[in-house]
């Protein structure tokens, strides 16, 4: 995976992945004909609706269990953990449905105009429950709470735009097809795609959704349609689409799936989505007069699944695997500056949003691929550690490094227990890191143990005086959340090597050191690596001392550090 995916290639993948789903979603929007649901009639509608709602009814059903057996899920947002599942469970995936009835030559007969019509049907109500879900997810998380008008805002504000869409750009498209020629209209219709994801994204709903609604827009039955679809269905289903698969499955963990409890929870998402088409579907067409045959055709072409359930499923994990887990805000961004003053740029922000910490990628990546008993080890490049350099010395708050090795190849999902080990040894850096680990413990499926190294003298009283008011407030707030070892400092170097070797833990919280006693500087005679991750950090960082965790190196901001000189690399 490192060698087909680096980790330099994800924003890249990610970037156009995103892009090829606007498109698709574009192109589900313009095969879809409104028109085709009246002329099929109530049937269409009944079996839509009544596939929708049992299967919707079932998904909140395995909702419920799923917050009683899952650790954690108890502590999402119910609202939107319920739409999430209910919409996910509901969908019928209409483009996969039309190329099954176009294969099986049954686009014109009785059984695929009405399996059609119902789809649409069923796309669209799903398309605006998942508006709502995303939605009701904006106002999820422990952060500071959002009013519930907001919600309203947003999906008034998406009533709007769908208006605005059928009510002016329908009629402009149409416009514009008779008077541009094919070139202009194609680029034009591009260009739309593009500001429709944009001003949806901006509402609060996801992008994809002003694409498909765009795509509604679109005049259907004329020559442009055509030419349309040709010109771009290609180029989107052969390149784009594939890359959002594989960015899909580059962030699905099957080995997860381990143990009778997560088999059964599968069985059950796989029965209670299949059961409530089949059943359903097939119940209502009887009631229709539609013979047993035809019915159970039905309930089984309405049972179609693909990229649409994807989409959804991604969706809800952006929305809420761990800032609604813990009292972290998470919002991406992407931003390109020249490594001469990504440090300013870095801070800038970090000042002007207010945040608390920075928290940057260490200069050296651990590939899993052993060489000689070692894993292989990338550098990035000298310009980045002069970066985290710069940033340490300047930044406006707090700073972690963080080397990772292998702590982010997996989500951190609410099965997944993580082992953290914050190491004490005193001062300010300890201190935040201790904070830092106090923070983490707070998630269910993390374990945090604190390692205290202790000695007789060396430490002003004063320094020794808040240790002791820090360890002391820490272990009353997290107790029974987190284990408090306390070793006395002889040889610790040789101990904290032990550690990190042990792979007992995934990650190692470490003060930098600042103030470090002379406890902690004691270490063999070797010249520092990594000077400006401090005498711990450094050791814990260093290639060729088969450290097996990933380690996160914490400085304090304290307005003295800024007068402090980083030693640069030679």
């Amino acid at each position: 995976m490192h060698t087909i995916f680096p980790k330099w290639s994800t924003p890249i993948l990610e970037s156009v992945a995103s892009i090829g789903l606007l498109f698709f979603l574009f192109l589900v929007g313009l095969e879809l004909d409104l028109n085709s649901i009246r002329r099929s009639g109530r049937r269409a509608v009944a079996i839509a609706v009544t596939g929708i709602s049992l299967t919707f009814t079932l998904g909140v059903g395995v909702a419920f269990v799923f917050r009683k057996t899952v650790d954690g899920a108890d502590k999402v947002g119910f609202p939107q953990y319920v739409v999430f599942m209910g919409v996910a469970l509901s969908i019928t995936a209409f483009p996969v449905l039309a190329r099954v009835l176009a294969e099986l030559k049954l686009l014109t007969t009785r059984v695929g105009e009405t399996a059609m019509a119902a789809a649409a049907l069923n796309d669209v109500a799903a398309w605006i429950s998942l508006a709502l879900a995303v939605a009701l997810a904006g106002n999820g998380g422990d952060g500071p709470r959002k009013s519930p008008l907001i919600s309203i805002w947003v999906l008034l504000s998406g009533v709007v735009f769908v208006a605005f869409m059928m009510v002016a750009i329908k009629p402009a498209m149409k416009w514009l097809a008779r008077q541009c020629s094919d070139q202009t209209y194609i680029s034009l219709t591009i260009f739309g795609v593009l500001v429709a994801g944009f001003v949806t994204d901006l509402i609060g709903i996801h992008a994809i959704f002003g694409a498909f609604v765009f795509g509604l827009a679109i005049p259907k039955g004329g020559d442009f349609e055509g030419r349309l679809m040709e010109r771009i269905e290609d180029f989107v289903s052969c390149l784009l689409l594939p890359l959002y698969f594989a960015s899909s499955g580059l962030k699905t963990d099957v080995a997860k799936l381990n143990g009778g409890e997560a088999w059964g929870l599968l069985a059950l998402v796989i029965m209670a989505a299949s059961a409530g088409k089949i059943i359903g579907t097939f119940a209502v067409a009887m009631m229709c007069m539609i013979p047993a045959r035809e019915s159970m055709t039905l309930g089984v072409l309405m049972n179609t699944k693909g990229l649409v359930e994807l989409i959804v499923l991604n969706i809800g994990r952006e929305k809420k695997a761990y800032n609604q887990l813990g009292r972290v805000s998470v919002r991406p961004a992407t931003a390109i500056s020249p490594l001469a003053t990504m440090h300013e740029d870095i801070c800038h922000v970090a000042e002007e949003k207010k945040v608390s910490m920075i928290i940057l990628p260490f200069h050296k990546q651990w590939v899993i691929r052993k060489i000689d008993g070692e894993d292989e080890v990338e550098v990035c490049g000298h310009g980045w550690r002069g970066v985290n350099q710069r940033v340490l010395k300047e930044a406006p708050c707090s700073v972690a490094v963080l080397v990772d090795r292998g702590y982010g190849g997996g989500a951190l999902g609410p099965t997944a227990t993580q082992n953290v080990c914050v190491l004490f040894f005193g001062g300010p850096d300890d201190g935040e890191a201790l904070e830092l680990g106090g923070r983490m413990a707070e998630h269910p499926a993390v374990k945090v143990a604190v390692m205290r190294f202790m000695e007789k003298d060396g430490v002003k009283e004063d320094q020794k005086e808040h240790d002791e008011g820090a360890l002391e407030e820490f272990t009353s707030r997290w107790e029974g959340r987190m284990e408090l070892i306390e070793k006395l400092g002889t040889n610790i170097a040789d101990e904290v090597l032990a550690i990190g070797r042990s792979g007992d833990y995934n990650l190692i919280i470490v003060g930098k050191g600042w103030c470090p006693s002379t406890m902690a500087v004691a270490q063999p005679d070797r010249q520092a690596e990594h000077p400006e991750l401090g005498p711990i950090g450094d050791l814990l960082a260093s290639s060729g001392q088969g450290i097996a965790s990933s380690v996160l190196v914490v400085q304090q901001h304290v307005a003295s550090h800024a007068k402090e000189h980083i030693s640069s690399a030679v």
